[in-house]
């Protein structure tokens, strides 16, 4: 099922939760069967599709949210977004609220955001940034949160309070791969099933050497897990935003991000379907 259909499908559920809201008006229904109509239908309506990227520093995760968004909504020249919990959701105009020691603050702009940054005092003092951007993805429903890594007892205090929420996760590690002991084990820790792998910055790398370092990344996952391992998709996300922007079909399909995506809406939906059915 694709995101059109899925959409589709909330519709159709919509109608008949009206329909069945107005027969427990109209009959003698248990009170208790209207309240439950009426969480269906707050869950559908507030219905999004989570998503966590985690990875180390300097991988590319930035640059792959802005790819998946096809826009650079997310600054890439900040240190700001790789090192604190980032969320990121629609939003009819650019704005940021920061949480920091003392208490919320609201920025207008990305632009002041970065700005905040290059303050080292008030920089340390920001625990997490919830980031509104009117980007199309956003709007059909894609959240973002962009955390350093889940660790082995579950998500770290960056991501702890999005956990609930997040339908898939996606692990970036840039070429040439190798993934260390921790990370080994974060991902060991967290759900195989719903993650997938993204190996970023395949424009550094002959053929030759991405071939073997999927390999031997491929071969490390599985000697980690044993079980399920999560597929691995070698993709370049700047590649694949510069060609989205320049509407380049041949550009982004070299890029390896249209793989990515199909199986990221493959994942999103059938883990949604899941939850709220």
């Amino acid at each position: 099922m694709n995101l059109v259909e899925y959409e589709q499908l909330k519709f159709r559920l919509g109608d008949l939760l009206r329909t069945l809201s107005e027969r427990a008006k109209a009959s003698d229904w248990q009170e208790s069967v209207g309240d439950r109509l009426r969480a269906f239908a707050i869950t559908l309506a507030e219905d999004n599709f989570g998503l966590m990227v985690w990875g180390d520093i300097g991988h590319g995760r930035t640059s792959l949210i802005n790819a998946l968004l096809g826009a650079k909504v997310l600054p890439t020249d900040t240190a700001l977004p790789t090192r604190i919990a980032c969320s990121l959701a629609y939003g009819d105009k650019e704005g940021v609220l920061l949480e920091q020691t003392g208490g919320g603050r609201h920025l207008d702009s990305l632009t002041e955001l970065a700005a905040q940054w290059d303050d080292p005092g008030a920089a340390r003092r920001v625990t997490s940034a919830e980031i509104k951007a009117p980007a199309e993805t956003l709007r059909q429903g894609f959240r973002f949160v962009d955390c350093d890594r889940p660790t082995a007892t579950g998500l770290n205090h960056s991501g702890s309070e999005h956990a609930a929420s997040i339908d898939a996760y996606l692990l970036v590690v840039s070429y040439p791969g190798p993934l260390d002991s921790d990370a080994l084990d974060c991902l060991g820790s967290s759900d195989p099933g719903r993650t997938l792998i993204v190996l970023n910055k395949h424009d550094t790398a002959e053929i030759d050497a991405r071939v073997a370092c999927l390999a031997r990344l491929r071969g490390q996952v599985a000697g980690r897990l044993g079980g399920t391992v999560p597929d691995v998709f070698s993709v370049s996300a700047r590649a694949g935003l510069a060609a989205k922007l320049a509407h380049d079909p041949a550009a982004l399909q070299a890029s390896g991000m249209l793989p990515l995506e199909g199986a990221l809406v493959n994942l999103v939906v059938s883990e949604k379907i899941g939850k709220v059915l």
